[in-house]
């Protein structure tokens, strides 16, 4: 093996480090801390699952006010409205993974 080779392959490991210390390691906001949201996102996950239009456009147009009130972060709002668009594009199961796992991702505060 080439000493060329040994030193760009010492450089993988440490450029890793460095690009998940610069993403955050892909933590998904937080939105539990109203229950309501949490509800929505119930509903969005319903809609999506049974992929019904009528349903997909009652929780946008919830969604929207509960953003409207403040009641859902900016990054959770931004993240719900993907999936909003990607099952308005027909990518129902794309949508119903990615709201699964943002869903699975959200933490309940101890009380």
């Amino acid at each position: 093996m080439s000493t060329q080779l040994v030193r760009r392959t010492a450089y993988v490991p440490l450029f890793a480090l460095v690009t998940l210390l610069i993403t955050g390691c892909g933590t998904a906001p937080q939105v539990v801390e109203d229950e309501a949201v949490f509800n929505e996102l119930d509903a969005l996950y319903t809609a999506v699952t049974s992929k019904r239009t009528d349903l997909l456009d009652a929780c946008r147009s919830r969604m929207n006010k509960l953003h409207d009130e403040k009641r859902i972060s900016e990054a959770g709002f931004a993240e719900v409205s993907a999936v909003i668009a990607t099952a308005t594009e027909g990518k129902w199961t794309d949508a119903a993974e990615r709201l699964y796992t943002f869903m699975r991702a959200q933490r309940k505060k101890a009380k």
